[in-house]
């Protein structure tokens, strides 16, 4: 939305609100790996995984400015943003208590649930 103030000037506002799924890679992706054995052999391991019960990433964007013509078709616009983006995807690594197996995923954050996004323009 924007509203005239004078005849150069105009006061904008824009509200939004995203949701973006997670990428296939984060679902879906499966990486082995040959781990030896104690009887000289090797096993084939996983040691990344994909997680299909990921939430899709949440944005809501708000930006609130003022934009000055100066003449012969230039302007000058200042503004400011603030995001705030939900359930963030991050990777996690879990190991076994004794070190020999581990293995990456990806979650949806539980350390920062969402994060702040403030701006100028």
């Amino acid at each position: 939305m924007s509203f005239p103030i004078a005849t150069t000037t105009v006061f904008h506002l824009n509200y939004g609100a995203f949701v973006q799924r997670p990428s296939f890679q984060y679902l879906f992706d499966s990486r082995n790996q040959y781990w030896p054995t104690r009887s000289n052999g090797e096993v084939l391991k996983p040691n990344q995984l994909g997680n299909p019960t990921l939430k899709p990433q949440t944005t809501y964007a708000y930006d609130v400015g003022v934009m000055q013509g100066l003449g012969e078709g230039f302007t000058l616009d200042a503004s400011g943003y603030y995001k705030n983006v939900q359930d963030l995807i991050q990777a996690a690594t879990y190991a076994a208590i004794n070190g020999a197996n581990s293995y990456t995923t990806y979650i949806n954050s539980r350390l920062c649930r969402y994060s702040r996004i403030p701006g100028l323009l």
